[in-house]
């Protein structure tokens, strides 16, 4: 009776450790650049991963400035990482601010390493999942 129970027990971890993975995963995992520059009302101040080549690579002074494309799109990232030699293949975590809106321009970049100036330690709001979510 009491191995029964040990049993169950741990199958009941390791089936929680398998959700708490995907979930994470699922939270964590590459948003297409097409859709932060389709959205980026949506996604602006939002913690995001970004996947792609690095094709344009600036740095100075311990900041860096570089361009990441995937197969959908193109965005600039700023960071305080520094400056990946292009052609490299990266993952990016940041926040996306939308920088200038207007004049028929929408400039978005994303910010990789310290917290935006705004200040907030977790910018991604809670409530309306993200576009790729739904």
């Amino acid at each position: 009776m009491r191995h029964n129970w040990i049993r169950l027990s741990v199958a009941v971890v390791l089936v929680l450790l398998l959700v708490a993975g995907g979930v994470v995963y699922y939270l964590r995992r590459p948003v297409p650049i097409r859709d932060i520059l389709s959205h980026p009302d949506r996604y602006s101040g939002r913690i995001v991963s970004v996947r792609g080549v690095v094709t344009d690579s600036y740095g100075l002074m311990g900041v860096a400035g570089y361009r990441l494309r995937d197969e959908t799109g193109e965005l600039w990232v700023v960071s305080d990482k520094g400056a990946p030699p292009e052609g490299t293949r990266k993952t990016v975590r940041g926040e996306v601010v939308q920088m200038f809106k207007g004049l028929g321009w929408n400039l978005v970049v994303l910010y990789e390493g310290a917290p935006h100036a705004s200040g907030k330690a977790n910018p991604t709001p809670e409530h309306a999942p993200l576009p790729h979510q739904q």
